[in-house]
C-alpha cells in the first residue's frame, strides 16, 4: 500500500504523519509522491505507525508487481 493510500484511508493528513515519524511536511509530500525514498529509521517508523500496511518495499514500487 502506498502512504498516501494509507493516509487518505485513515482520515489522516500528511502533517499528522510528519509529526507522529519526526519529519517536515515537505519530507512526507515527497515520500508520498515518490520523489524521495525514506531513510531506513524513517521506513520503520512508517512501518510501525501504519501497522505494516505500508512496507519498506512500497517505496520501490514491489509491493503490487511483485505479489
Amino acid at each position: 500500500m502506498q502512504l498516501m493510500d494509507w493516509i487518505i484511508a485513515e482520515g489522516h493528513n500528511i502533517v499528522w504523519v510528519a509529526d507522529q515519524i519526526g519529519r517536515s511536511y515537505e519530507c512526507v509530500r515527497r515520500y508520498c509522491n515518490g520523489s524521495r525514498i525514506p531513510r531506513k529509521a524513517d521506513l520503520q517508523k512508517i512501518g510501525r505507525l501504519t501497522d505494516g500496511k505500508v512496507a519498506p518495499s512500497d517505496f520501490f514500487g514491489q509491493s503490487e508487481e511483485a505479489a
